[in-house]
């Protein structure tokens, strides 16, 4: 995914592996908890009730199965949406414009 930082500038954030991805709209969406939400930020939610929901849904599929256990839940602050994603881990890297 790639967003604005806070110089008007492009970052590429690369969350992999991910098991699970949502974009809610601004006027829809409720923080997690008491989480205080920061523009050109990545926030990670600990505890997560979506984390907790997805590996109980894994368990029922596939009770040996493990990969969730490393699942970690980001929110994205967008300009009029929030992004989602659960995965293992989040890097970044500035994107370079070509001319």
């Amino acid at each position: 995914m790639e967003v604005d930082n806070v110089d008007e500038g492009r970052v590429r954030l690369v969350f992999q592996p991910y098991q699970a991805v949502k974009v809610t709209t601004a006027d829809c969406f409720v923080a997690p908890g008491d989480a205080q939400l920061v523009p050109n930020t990545v926030l990670e939610v600990l505890e997560s009730n979506w984390v907790r929901s997805l590996r109980s849904r894994q368990e029922r599929i596939d009770e040996t199965a493990a990969f969730m256990d490393r699942a970690r839940h980001f929110i994205v602050p967008l300009q009029d949406e929030f992004a989602e994603v659960v995965a293992w881990d989040v890097t970044w890297e500035e994107v370079v414009a070509v001319r």
